[in-house]
């Protein structure tokens, strides 16, 4: 896992940690059942492998961004 961070002409990527389902499985199963917590928000298909986007700032329009970002969604987008 990264963190990019972008603030004007500014930006840093960081390492931050892994994905748990990206382990060797029993390494993976031993991790789940010491941690049970982490199924509550586990993808059947990607696991524990998420993307989270932060907006701070002045003067956005909140409805317009949530617009732009569900047409990535769209698959028509990549045809």
């Amino acid at each position: 896992m990264q963190l990019f961070e972008q603030a004007g002409r500014n930006s840093s990527i960081l390492p931050v940690s892994y994905w748990i389902d990206a382990l060797s499985e029993d390494v993976k199963q031993s991790y789940i059942d010491d941690n049970p917590e982490i199924k509550e928000n586990w993808d059947t298909q990607f696991g524990d492998r998420e993307n989270q986007v932060v907006f701070i700032g002045k003067g956005y329009n909140k409805d317009d961004i949530i617009v732009e970002l569900e047409k990535c969604l769209d698959e028509r987008a990549y045809a």
